[in-house]
């Protein structure tokens, strides 16, 4: 049906900040203040997607869009081979994977031109 799972963002900050506008200070002037992101958040040092932040975007981004939509009906959910998906389903107690998510890996070196929806 062409729904999307919504989007999240890994930052580096613990607590993502947004200018102040209330004012117009001077540029200098300008207070930081933290505001609770649009969309899912993460962060960590750099800032990169690996392992721990796929577990999180799984455990609180997408199943609970998946229950959102499909209550708890069985889901494959279609990975590409990187270091950040490997091993995602041999996890075990709190970072283990839901009981009816089934993760399949794309072939390593696999061509981005047959990757579904690319």
């Amino acid at each position: 049906d062409g729904t999307k799972v919504p989007i999240a963002a890994v930052g580096r900050a613990k607590i993502p900040f947004q200018e102040d506008d209330d004012e117009e200070p001077e540029e200098s002037d300008k207070k930081m203040t933290p505001k609770e992101p649009p969309i899912p958040y993460t962060y960590q040092e750099n800032a990169w997607f690996d392992k721990n932040i796929t577990l999180w975007w799984i455990h609180n981004v997408f199943w609970p869009f998946h229950t959102s939509q499909h209550g708890d009906a069985p889901c494959v959910l279609l990975l590409d081979y990187c270091p950040a998906h490997a091993g995602l389903d041999q996890e075990q107690g709190e970072q283990a994977l839901p009981a009816n998510l089934r993760i399949i890996n794309f072939p390593i070196n696999m061509s981005r031109k047959r990757h579904p929806g690319e």
